[in-house]
C-alpha cells in the first residue's frame, strides 16, 4: 500500500496506525499532525504468526505535535521488524514535557533510521531493545 501526500490532522487517537500484518507499505510525503496520542503507530498484533507490521517504509513526512504531555510521534511495538524511517520531521512547538520523537519497543527487531531531524522534544529517541533479554 501507499500512504502518500496525505493531510492528516486532529486525530483523537492516532494520525496514521498500522498492524495485523500490514507489511511492505509505504508513508512518504505526508502532513500528520496534532494526534491525539501518537502521530505514526505500529501496532502490537499477535492475532497470528509474524503479524506485526514488518518490511514499511515512513519517509519524507512531517509530524508534529502528537499526543498529550507523553505523546511520541513514531512509536513501534510488538515485534515489529525491518522498518525503515528515513528523512522525516519530526517537531514538537509546544512545551518538550516528556514527549518522545520515537519510541522502539523492547521486542522490535531491526529498524534503519537515516537523515530524519527531530526538534523541541525531551527525548529524541527511545529505544527499549537494549533493556530486553
Amino acid at each position: 500500500g501507499l500512504a502518500e501526500q496525505n493531510d492528516v490532522d486532529a486525530n483523537r487517537s492516532y494520525g496514521m496506525s498500522i498492524g495485523h500484518n500490514d507489511t511492505d507499505n509505504v508513508m512518504r510525503n505526508n502532513r500528520i499532525a496534532n494526534s491525539g496520542k501518537a502521530g505514526i503507530l505500529f501496532r502490537n498484533d499477535t492475532r497470528g504468526q509474524d503479524f506485526w507490521a514488518n518490511r514499511n517504509l515512513v519517509e519524507n513526512n512531517r509530524i508534529s505535535n502528537s499526543g498529550g504531555p507523553d505523546g511520541v510521534a513514531i512509536d513501534i511495538t510488538g515485534h515489529t521488524k525491518d522498518i525503515r524511517i528515513v528523512g522525516n520531521a519530526i517537531v514538537e512547538d509546544r512545551q518538550p514535557m516528556q514527549r518522545t520523537g520515537i519510541r522502539i519497543g523492547a521486542n522490535v527487531g531491526t529498524v534503519e533510521m537515516k537523515d530524519n531531524t527531530i526538534s523541541g522534544v525531551h527525548t529524541a529517541v527511545v529505544d527499549n531493545r537494549s533493556k530486553a533479554v
